[in-house]
């Protein structure tokens, strides 16, 4: 097949200007670069593109280069990723042109012969369906309104896509991108309630007054509920500076999946910089977590060491009686 085609039809062509790598990276960072190029190249000689691919990605995103982003371009087409390869050398001839390159025709005339195969999904969002802050993710990565009822290239293969809402209920589904020119539509319903709307209770009549009260807890009651509450509110610090660690490390993450162009501006993204999404979401989650718990604890720490109970000596017909309050 022409999609399958492998290097010996092309890839001579790109090794006659191998040289043209970026130099702007340390030299060290360009010799891990370098290794990873050839190992990826090796890979694809091999016919495993599976492998192949994240290391001719990481060698592009670490020192990019127009021969590095054909060759990638190249694994993904014969690894079935019809939608990262058609990107991926559209990049290229941007690259080539903007240089001058005589590799910006070759790249272009590989973009346009994938472009008639791509597959595309479509997202459609009704006007019952529209919620407040309605959040709408397509494998872990936030879809903007502009992609909403527009449809996109997309890999071939397994795709997940979610819908959240503040008091609704989430929502996702999967679906399957036949390596076909054809769009697969996927319709988001509207968000049933959560049900987990707070409800007010009813005012309770205050208690009887009692003559004969119960005697005061012991000493050691407040002593002990005040340990307790200064253990729960460590905790509660300790859960807030691991949710802080991870806020920072999920920042840190999302934006690296921007380095080399993995993502671009429209969040597409190759599966480096997916992966690498998906990972910020997660440890944005674990901090949203983390920060959530630690809150709850402090506070119900404090409430615990607060409303310990104290003693106080009063003196009662003569008589010294020490009372909890």
């Amino acid at each position: 097949m022409r999609r399958r085609r492998t290097a010996t039809t092309i890839l001579a062509a790109l090794l006659l200007f191998a040289g043209g790598r970026a130099h702007a990276q340390p030299e060290d960072r360009r010799a891990a670069a370098q290794a990873l190029f050839e190992q990826g190249r090796a890979l694809v000689a091999a016919k495993n593109f599976k492998e192949a691919c994240p290391k001719l990605a990481e060698s592009m995103r670490i020192d990019p280069g127009i021969g590095t982003s054909l060759w990638l371009a190249d694994c993904y087409e014969n690894n079935g990723q019809t939608a990262s390869a058609w990107a991926q050398f559209k990049e290229a001839a941007a690259l080539a042109a903007m240089q001058k390159d005589p590799r910006e025709k070759v790249a272009r005339s590989r973009a346009e012969n994938l472009e008639k195969q791509l597959a595309r999904l479509l997202i459609v969002v009704d006007a019952k369906t529209k919620a407040p802050q309605l959040t709408i993710t397509r494998d872990g990565i936030a879809v903007g309104d502009a992609e909403l009822g527009n449809p996109l290239p997309v890999d071939p293969g397994p795709h997940e896509v979610t819908a959240a809402a503040p008091g609704r209920k989430p929502w996702k589904a999967s679906v399957t991108i036949a390596p076909r020119a054809a769009t697969t539509s996927v319709t988001i319903p509207p968000l049933d309630p959560d049900g987990t709307s707070t409800k007010v209770a009813p005012a309770r009549p205050p208690p009887p007054h009692d003559d004969h009260p119960t005697p005061p807890p012991s000493e050691s009651t407040g002593s002990t509920q005040r340990l307790i509450g200064l253990v729960v509110a460590g905790v509660g610090v300790a859960g807030a500076g691991v949710g802080t660690y991870f806020a920072f490390h999920a920042k840190s993450t999302y934006d690296s999946s921007s380095d080399g162009g993995h993502c671009v501006a429209d969040n597409r993204c190759d599966p480096t910089g997916t992966q690498r999404r998906h990972d910020a979401s997660t440890q944005a989650t674990v901090a949203t977590i983390a920060i959530g718990v630690g809150a709850a604890a402090i506070v119900a720490g404090a409430v615990l060491y607060f409303t310990a109970p104290s003693s106080q000596a009063v003196k009662v017909d003569g008589q010294s009686l020490s009372f909890r309050f």
